[in-house]
């Protein structure tokens, strides 16, 4: 397929940013049983991208990548939704269900200042995020959601996120680093595991651009287009989220109770379900 020209990755861009809001917003609501469009939604910026092309402004040549990362460029407001919804997605399921993975209520977690002293042999990673009005805390990351885990950082808490703000202390040798990942722990069972969590098996095309996403945290070098076989339609910047996640579920296949993480904020770590939070009151 004939790669798309500057002019149109201009285009692309500029209707992703558009878009943006109402993008965002069909991905909120999916989670919460709205029966949205999967496709091409009014206003989104599929729509206006295909609106752009009967007009004539684009052709029909796409490249998920290279549109995606035209439309971060452009310093927009919905390019800021965008880099919020990173952090609240993760919440959202959970939080507008009412429930944890056990199917139950959610429970107040302890009620803790985060300036108590800690544990020798242990890490603390603070989350903020935000909560219901009503209902209790959460005790533990609950399953479910974009990451099906928390975002989190060493020693401050993020910029983002507002509501209750909790941290984990997470013993040093449940923290699952790159380089563990990459030299210290045996391919087989790396392999094995992403296997598993991924569905991709090991003798397939993906299978290397899979691992180079996930194992090496670099999802931002591989085409994730054909990794995950996505439409012309389907979101880069969600199947870079689904390797996060992914990354995720293969630290706590392999045993782990948080897994480091690249991104925005240089090194962060997602925190896995099912991990114990105390929720700070200072």
């Amino acid at each position: 397929m004939t790669d798309p020209s500057i002019k149109d990755l201009a285009y692309r861009g500029l209707a992703s940013a558009l878009g943006g809001p109402v993008d965002i917003a069909t991905m909120l609501l999916r989670p919460l049983g709205y029966a949205v469009p999967d496709k091409n939604v009014f206003g989104g910026s599929e729509w206006i991208g295909q609106k752009m092309q009967d007009a004539g402004l684009v052709s029909s040549a796409r490249s998920p990548v290279k549109e995606f990362l035209s439309s971060i460029a452009i310093p927009t407001p919905s390019g800021i939704t965008k880099s919020a919804a990173l952090a609240g997605a993760a919440l959202i399921k959970p939080i507008n269900a009412g429930k944890l993975a056990s199917g139950g209520q959610k429970t107040v977690s302890k009620v803790d200042s985060a300036t108590n002293p800690i544990n020798e042999g242990f890490t603390r990673l603070f989350h903020a995020g935000s909560d219901p009005t009503k209902g209790g805390f959460f005790d533990k990351v609950p399953s479910g959601g974009v990451f099906d885990g928390f975002f989190a950082l060493p020693g401050r808490y993020g910029s983002y996120g507002t509501g209750a703000r909790y941290y984990a202390d997470v013993a040093d040798n449940k923290i699952l680093k790159t380089y563990d990942l990459n030299y210290d722990i045996p391919y087989e069972k790396v392999s094995k595991a992403l296997e598993d969590v991924s569905g991709i098996k090991s003798g397939d095309n993906r299978f290397d651009g899979l691992w180079e996403a996930v194992v090496e945290d670099k999802a931002d070098k591989v085409d994730l287009s054909n990794v995950f076989n996505l439409s012309s339609s389907d979101s880069i910047g969600d199947a870079m989220w689904e390797a996060q996640r992914l990354r995720g579920q293969l630290a706590k296949k392999l045993g782990y109770d948080a897994v480091e993480m690249a991104d925005e904020n240089g090194t962060s770590y997602l925190i896995t379900s099912g991990t114990k939070l105390n929720r700070d009151v200072d």
